[in-house]
């Protein structure tokens, strides 16, 4: 074998080494973003009832959606209501940055946000339309968007 012969079959060994390695690099992103996925909706999936703002509204709202027969419960303060909000719209930064699902967080979160939007006039939101409840609303839009394409099917 000539010298030329054995850089030529090097070269394509190196090369193949190459394609090979981005493609196990390749599989191996995806593996553990599925993996930080998963990890970030369960914890979502478990900060949802534990934040006590968040679940004095949820109860609040089934309250009025009549869900809840075991006790009254108060109208929720303005502190609770902007907790609230505050909780979907990091559901709305993880959805633009492709760590959660947008159909997953429609199943899991969507009926409160939707019972909240119905009757959003009961609480105090001053500044509803400000620039600073825009992640807030680009949620919303997000989940009525789905709505529609499922009633439609």
């Amino acid at each position: 074998m000539s010298l030329e012969t054995i850089t030529n079959v090097a070269e394509i060994i190196i090369a193949l080494a190459a394609v090979f390695g981005i493609f196990f690099n390749i599989k191996q992103q995806r593996t553990m973003m599925k993996q930080i996925k998963t990890e970030v909706f369960i914890r979502y999936c478990s900060k949802y009832p534990m934040n006590k703002e968040v679940s004095n509204v949820v109860k609040y709202l089934e309250e009025i959606e009549g869900l809840n027969h075991n006790s009254i419960v108060a109208n929720p303060d303005g502190h609770d209501v902007e907790i609230f909000m505050r909780f979907f719209e990091e559901i709305e930064y993880h959805i633009r940055a492709k760590i959660m699902d947008e159909q997953m967080v429609y199943d899991m979160f969507s009926y409160y946000l939707f019972v909240f939007e119905k009757n959003k006039e009961k609480f105090n939101i001053t500044d509803y339309d400000s620039d600073s409840w825009s992640y807030y609303r680009n949620i919303v839009k997000r989940l009525e968007n789905i709505k529609r394409k499922r009633e439609k099917k």
